[in-house]
């Protein structure tokens, strides 16, 4: 009979579940992956039919097809499962690949609570794994968390260990400690940094595209447009420091601040000072490329195929820094995303191990990452799609960086800058 290890919590399961597979077939012992919910998956769907012919060098996968994600298998098959491998690792859990999670109760009227719905824990498990990421540290919990609202956290209270310890005890050791007192339970905490994929990453360009033709603002150019000048800025740069400043200038600062704030965090975090940092700011307009401030901080880079679409931006960044190691694109019309967000993605993406990443709100979203094994793809981008083509194709090896809604206001009309603060 099998030997099974449950694995429950946020995002990171799935990965999760491949290590643990991995590590058991190369010890020479058959081993399949399953959910109790829904799950990602790379290699073809094994036959049942055929548990006869399995062997010890691949990692099987069982489950109904649904979509792009497989389902549970029925309890028949399970049983058929357990008996035919040594191994059989179990997503139990669904997050929507959120860092944390809380689990989905029923409660009584004074919040007691009375029947855990979630996670799904298999007959006959012999281990459980609970898996938070500790890149949820220093972000409000309501962007980092599912379901944090059946705690009863403060939405804007911010993450930090004791909340995550807080939440695994209370949420997940407890209950199924009670529910399954002779299970082995192991705590999982992701740390993207010991993976230690940050030293791979010498030299990252941070890419403003600002050569948009801005055809539903009107007859004006929306990046030169005067916005105020919002309190997110952490250092004091040389771009959009007055009251208002032009658009193209405040999205400016922002990377500039970012610059400061990423090697800053990189060096206390992890003592890891050995990244380079180029800003660089890609237009058709003059008025921007001639500007002398962007030019004390920026590499400039003329755009000449703009009607081409945004793609033309991110292949003439991507032709000028193919010998880079990373590049981050950002859109110059996105004046209430935080600073110091954009560090923590940029942060994220680079520890993480997926060389592909983007901001994240129900779908990828601006600004987005790329590692240089994606260059020659992004040269290969045609029209006004963007990076968004790739991040589509990859969307189950991409890391998802979470964020609220709000801080993804672009700028495409003259109502959306009356209503920017509303």
């Amino acid at each position: 009979m099998a030997y099974v290890v449950a694995i429950c919590g946020a995002g990171g399961k799935t990965t999760l579940c491949k290590r643990f597979a991995e590590k058991f077939t190369k010890d020479g012992k058959k081993t399949c992956i399953i959910t109790t919910t829904h799950m990602w998956y790379e290699n073809k769907i094994s036959n049942i039919n055929d548990l006869e012919t399995i062997e010890t060098s691949s990692i099987y996968y069982f489950g109904t097809i649904d979509g792009e994600k497989i389902g549970r298998v029925s309890d028949e098959d399970y049983r058929l499962i357990c008996e035919s491998f040594d191994y059989v690792i179990v997503e139990a859990d669904g997050s929507r690949m959120m860092p944390l999670k809380i689990p989905k109760v029923t409660c009584d009227m004074s919040g007691n609570i009375l029947e855990y719905l979630e996670p799904i824990i298999p007959v006959n498990t012999n281990e459980i794994v609970v898996v938070m990421g500790l890149e949820s540290i220093g972000r409000e919990v309501e962007s980092v968390c599912q379901h944090y609202d059946l705690a009863n956290f403060d939405k804007k209270r911010i993450v930090d260990e004791q909340l995550i310890d807080e939440i695994i005890d209370k949420f997940y050791v407890k209950p199924l400690s009670k529910k399954f007192p002779n299970v082995k339970m192991t705590i999982n905490k992701i740390d993207f940094t010991k993976s230690e994929n940050y030293k791979q990453i010498k030299r990252i360009a941070l890419v403003l595209c600002a050569s948009g033709f801005s055809k539903r603002f009107g007859a004006d150019n929306k990046l030169l447009a005067k916005i105020p000048v919002l309190s997110d800025s952490i250092s004091s740069s040389p771009v959009g420091t007055s009251d208002t400043s032009p658009l193209y200038r405040v999205m400016a600062s922002k990377l500039i601040d970012t610059k400061n704030l990423l090697m800053e965090k990189f060096e206390r975090e992890v003592l890891y000072n050995g990244l380079s940092v180029d800003l660089a700011i890609v237009s058709k307009f003059d008025e921007i490329l001639e500007d002398k401030d962007i030019n004390k901080s920026f590499t400039t880079l003329r755009n000449d195929y703009a009607e081409e679409g945004l793609s033309s931006s991110i292949k003439i960044a991507t032709s000028y820094y193919k010998d880079y190691d990373a590049i981050m694109f950002l859109n110059s019309d996105m004046p209430l995303l935080p600073a110091h967000e954009i560090t923590l993605f940029l942060y994220n993406s680079i520890c993480s191990d997926s060389g592909i990443s983007s901001m994240y709100d129900n779908a990828p979203k601006n600004p987005a990452y790329f590692e240089a094994k994606y260059f020659d793809e992004i040269l290969k981008i045609e029209g006004d799609v963007g990076p968004k083509y790739l991040l589509d194709k990859y969307k189950k090896a991409s890391y998802k960086y979470h964020i609220k809604s709000k801080y993804l206001y672009d700028i495409d009309t003259k109502s959306d800058l009356e209503n920017m603060t509303s």
